[in-house]
């Protein structure tokens, strides 16, 4: 097995300039399976394996546009890009950086599926691709395990890490780190190894991690770019474009939803003279409009007739707009 790491792939030189970049969010939400998946390995032991995945619709990430998807051969198992070779400005999608494998390499027997499943009405779908009980190459005891979910947004642009039920008791599991090494980053020339755009790596606390935006100032060939330990089951890393954030607006760089969770009032921090320009969206977690509201009164919605789970509320007026991600006990 050819062993590399996301550093001999990337950082060789640095040559960055700003695109639109992205805004990172934690969130805790129930880990849960996909129920209708389409297999990738089909019942096949993998070892950085090569797969190919139909997105179902075009996603964009900085000036890349792009239908299909790729597990990247010799990519550690968890590398995602939109080209099957490193070729070109790629953009890289790294839920882990630490080298997986399928767990029943010495039975013979493949327990780790990887998969993908589409879901939601067409402009508002959610393509969810998952790696079941993945187990990490440098673990000669084969116990240690990962399950996490690489979620993609149709219109909005917006990636999610979703991370399940995990085990990590191997210090070896790792790869040297102090935990898990966790990127994003929008586009990277995959010949120079230079940044093209601004990347983003977490590190400190898995639960609620640091970003660090890695540019040609700040890179730092001796900083430890890696979390302290493995991501607790039920975490979400939430990667939205700046533009669907209204990052260009202040107002709505500050805006927030409060309380939140909530059973009934969702409050948010508009000032009274953009509420008549202003047109409030819901969608439910599999991206569905639930409801739609506009010339508001108050900065208050009234979501008590909503079930309870997840919710996203996207806030838009001639300034741009902006979608938090909600939760109705």
């Amino acid at each position: 097995m050819k062993k590399i790491t996301l550093l001999l792939i990337i950082v060789y030189g640095f040559s960055t300039y700003a695109q639109e970049g992205y805004n990172f969010t934690t969130a805790q939400e129930q880990y849960e399976n996909l129920s209708n998946s389409v297999s990738l390995n089909n019942g096949e032991i993998w070892d950085d394996p090569g797969y190919t995945i139909p997105i179902g619709f075009d996603f964009h990430i900085g000036e890349n546009t792009f239908n299909t998807l790729y597990i990247l051969e010799d990519g550690q198992g968890g590398y995602l890009s939109s080209a099957p070779n490193l070729i070109g400005s790629l953009p890289f999608i790294i839920p882990i950086g630490q080298d997986i494998e399928d767990r029943g390499a010495i039975s013979g027997v493949s327990q780790s599926p990887i998969s993908y499943q589409l879901e939601g009405e067409v402009g508002n779908q959610i393509l969810k691709i998952e790696w079941n009980n993945a187990g990490f190459w440098a673990d000669n005891t084969n116990n240690d395990y990962i399950n996490f979910q690489v979620w993609f947004y149709e219109g909005s642009n917006i990636i999610e890490y979703h991370y399940g039920p995990t085990s990590v008791t191997n210090p070896n599991s790792f790869d040297g780190e102090t935990g898990f090494q966790v990127f994003f980053h929008p586009s990277i020339n995959s010949q120079s190894g230079s940044f093209e755009e601004t990347g983003y790596i977490l590190i400190n606390d898995p639960a609620n991690p640091d970003l660090v935006e890695v540019t040609d100032e700040n890179y730092d060939e001796n900083a430890n770019y890696a979390l302290d330990g493995s991501v607790p089951n039920g975490t979400v890393y939430r990667f939205a474009p700046s533009n669907v954030a209204g990052v260009n607006n202040q107002e709505f760089n500050t805006l927030s939803f409060y309380p939140n969770p909530t059973k009934n009032t969702l409050n948010f921090n508009l000032s009274q003279n953009k509420l008549i320009d202003t047109k409030i969206t819901i969608y439910n977690n599999l991206g569905q409009k639930i409801k739609s509201l506009k010339n508001l009164e108050k900065s208050q919605i009234d979501i008590s007739n909503l079930v309870s789970g997840i919710y996203f509320v996207e806030v838009s007026n001639s300034n741009g707009q902006i979608i938090k991600k909600i939760i109705k006990q």
